[in-house]
């Protein structure tokens, strides 16, 4: 149930790569369509307000120098900004801009800048604001009304001062008695106002307290951004369509390979090692069915060896069975069969069997990591005397030819007993491929901090192409199960596993018709 319901929610990898390349796609035009309408008007004033700043910064780091007029000049043209620079003790102007447009601060007396100045050392010195509405009359109604006469002016009332106060206190007293409603100038001008302000209050090197207002007109984004809908909503149809075909035509591409290796895989897994996988497109789906092929490739070769495995093996363990039994019933029903001879057959056998099923054992515990390893510092000179020895007392002389070659006496850290079984391996295997005469050659050479020791044999030698599978369990050159001299058929893999524990490094050489020479190096101990 677990893996129906696993099947039900997996999806193909087509369908995957169609909606990882769409949904990116729709995701960006979203938050296009977000920043161009609705935040239009946020970066848009951000960045008017960006500019004011810096032309604010740069009028006050500049104020006091002669040329102080001209970069004012300068910056107002190239921003389309208008510059007043006010001193704050009577709030009068020292530099401007004029009035550049029909600004926000346009007809702004020292009253409206007085104003202007409380709000920006109420705010620590700094002050943006953002005029979005029609402004009302700069004095009450009531004043107006009073004072306003036939021709639409303004009266000024009899106790009107002539001239406006000249300092903080008696501007604040006035502006108690006419205070404005809105303050866009003292007298300013009416109609709708859509302008940034920016001011700022600096001091100069001689003390003297300035303001500096800098102000722009924004200019409305609503049709700006009618037109820019109607753009989106174009451009969006156009690449949703696009990234639709774009997206199948990839998916596609990637996927169709993909499904071609998965049905090759099935049909792998049934037992056809035969199947060729195909990739093509992407240099990753390339190298995945290179490694499928490989894979099968070796499979194969694992099953071939396998099925000689079960030839071997039954060969190797049916003959001396037989053996054992047929001398075993010739015994039990011929009179006089009953002989030493007879006798030493059935144990001959019986050892030789016994021998192959220690060797698998062996085998099986090296390469699982059973059987650990005992170094000790040993003489490996001692080791090859004494298996020279022992195959001098074992084979007649006339038989097979041993000899020792070794200068010196090398030591090594090794396991006694695992060196010596790899020894009598590799003299094993010499002297059974060796060709009459015989001749078996053992060498120990010194290699720099290593000991190389060498079998050679004067056997038929091995082909090139089957040297890397001659560690391999029970393969043969020679593909006749033919009865060996002595060993159990699996001493090169016993020797690998060995020689791999001890970090040993192992090789063979071989040519055809002159015979094949193994060999190992151990470090030499200090």
């Amino acid at each position: 149930m677990k893996q129906n319901k696993k099947k039900k929610r997996s999806v193909k990898i087509r369908w995957s790569l169609f909606c990882a390349i769409l949904v990116p796609t729709v995701l960006i035009l979203v938050i296009l369509w977000v920043l161009n309408t609705v935040l239009l008007g946020v970066f848009y004033s951000g960045i008017k307000t960006s500019e004011l700043k810096r032309t604010t910064e740069n009028v006050i780091n500049n104020i006091e120098g002669d040329d102080i007029n001209d970069r004012i000049l300068i910056l107002s043209n190239e921003g389309d900004i208008n510059i007043r620079v006010i001193e704050t003790s009577e709030f009068g102007t020292l530099y401007s801009t004029g009035e550049v447009f029909n600004s926000v601060t346009y007809g702004w007396q020292e009253f409206s800048m007085f104003n202007l100045y409380d709000e920006v050392t109420a705010c620590g010195g700094e002050l943006v604001r953002y005029y979005t509405e029609k402004p009302e009359l700069p004095v009450s109604s009531e004043f107006f009304a009073e004072n306003k006469t036939d021709g639409g002016f303004i009266d000024i009332p009899v106790d009107f001062p002539d001239n406006l106060p000249r300092n903080n206190e008696e501007m604040r007293h006035f502006r108690e008695r006419f205070r404005p409603t809105a303050d866009p100038g003292f007298f300013g001008h009416i109609g709708k106002h859509n302008d940034l302000l920016y001011a700022k209050i600096a001091t100069l090197s001689d003390g003297v307290e300035v303001m500096v207002v800098a102000d722009t007109r924004i200019s409305p984004l609503d049709s700006t951004v009618k037109v820019l809908q109607h753009q989106l909503i174009f451009c969006s149809v156009i690449t949703v369509l696009v990234s639709l075909v774009v997206s199948f035509v990839i998916a596609k591409h990637i996927s169709s390979p993909i499904e071609k290796i998965n049905k090759s895989a099935k049909v792998l897994a049934s037992g056809d090692f035969d199947v060729r996988f195909e990739g093509q497109g992407y240099q990753e789906i390339e190298q995945l069915s290179d490694t499928l092929n490989y894979a099968s490739s070796e499979l194969g070769k694992v099953e071939g060896l396998r099925r000689e495995l079960m030839a071997n093996v039954s060969h190797d363990m049916r003959t001396p069975l037989t053996m054992i039994v047929g001398y075993s019933e010739v015994m039990r029903d011929i009179p006089g069969e009953n002989n030493p001879e007879n006798v030493q057959v059935i144990i001959d056998e019986a050892k030789r069997l016994t021998e192959f099923v220690n060797s698998v054992l062996d085998l099986s515990k090296l390469q699982s990591g059973m059987e650990a390893l005992e170094m000790t510092r040993t003489d490996i000179t001692e080791i090859l005397e004494k298996c020279v020895e022992r195959y001098t007392k074992l084979l007649p002389e006339e038989s097979c030819e041993l000899e020792l070659e070794c200068k010196g006496r090398a030591y090594v850290n090794c396991d006694v007993t695992k060196i010596t079984q790899v020894l009598h391996n590799l003299v094993d295997n010499a002297v059974n491929y060796a060709r009459d005469p015989k001749k078996v050659t053992i060498r120990q050479l010194f290699t720099g901090r290593n000991v190389r020791i060498e079998i050679s044999d004067n056997g038929e030698g091995i082909d090139h192409d089957e040297l890397p599978y001659i560690w391999d369990r029970y393969y043969k050159t020679d593909k006749s199960h033919k009865r060996n001299y002595v060993g159990s058929g699996i001493g090169l893999s016993i020797v690998k596993e060995i020689l791999k524990k001890h970090s040993a490094r192992f090789g063979v050489e071989s040519h055809k018709d002159e015979g094949s020479t193994f060999w190992f190096e151990l470090p030499l101990a200090e």
